[in-house]
């Protein structure tokens, strides 16, 4: 025990003695309750909280998780991630396999609720679920875009000779003009890679899809927009789509 013991002293000269003395007393009692400052978890938190990609793929990870549900980064995503190590800022695209939303019985309507449950907002819906199915919503307190992309494995005839097992859609623009009113992509065997991040493990596609969705020169950077990256597009499944819309000057 720490003793604090007084002269005889002037009046004001006992009262700062012993003002100091407490002073002493305290910092030696609560000395064992500080807790040490940690860096490195300021800086997690600090990257937490001013990065919005990372942060609603915590929010992701977390409603996912809460289904039970495998999901995987795919198309830009993806390309930013193996390109660079980074991810594109404006958006995030994810995908998931129906066989496990079957396998699992989660419905549209049950993947949608609990996504909203972690703040994710609606947008909008495409196809339908066991056919060219997808959404898209924005993330929980940001304005990026999290598009969701269904993959369904192939058992119809397709026009190519490439080996793919997976197809997805998208739509929209020149999409509007193709036999089904939609762009089927096709994939070959999706292999998924994993990486950490803040203590989570996440997925990405291997760099096969994007030989299958860019062509063998994804790493170079190009500079296009979504019609025109459909004109380009190595992977469609269904090629009897209209030449003279492809052709027009704003595509």
């Amino acid at each position: 025990m720490f003793m604090c013991r007084l002269k005889r002293f002037s009046y004001s000269k006992i009262s700062y003695f012993l003002f100091i003395s407490i002073s002493i007393c305290l910092l030696l009692y609560l000395q064992p309750f500080v807790l040490p400052h940690d860096k490195n978890l300021n800086r997690t938190y600090q990257h937490f909280s001013d990065d919005n990609f990372t942060r609603c793929l915590i929010h992701a990870e977390n409603a996912f998780k809460n289904l039970s549900l495998q999901w995987f980064l795919v198309f830009g995503s993806a390309l930013m991630y193996h390109r660079s190590n980074n991810f594109i800022s404006d958006d995030i695209d994810i995908g998931i396999f129906y066989d496990d939303l079957i396998r699992n019985d989660i419905t549209e309507r049950k993947l949608i609720l609990n996504l909203r449950k972690f703040y994710f907002k609606y947008l909008t819906r495409y196809g339908q679920m066991n056919n060219g199915k997808g959404w898209t919503l924005s993330c929980p307190k940001s304005e990026l875009h999290f598009g969701i992309f269904i993959f369904y494995r192939i058992n119809f005839q397709i026009e190519t000779d490439k080996p793919y097992v997976w197809w997805t859609a998208s739509y929209n623009g020149p999409c509007a003009k193709m036999p089904f009113k939609k762009c089927r992509r096709g994939f070959s065997e999706i292999n998924l890679e994993k990486f950490e991040m803040f203590g989570k493990l996440f997925y990405v596609v291997s760099k096969q899809f994007l030989i299958d969705q860019y062509g063998e020169q994804w790493m170079i950077p190009h500079k296009y927009n979504y019609a025109q990256s459909i004109k380009i597009m190595p992977n469609l499944i269904d090629k009897q789509y209209n030449s003279e819309y492809f052709n027009k000057e704003d595509y």
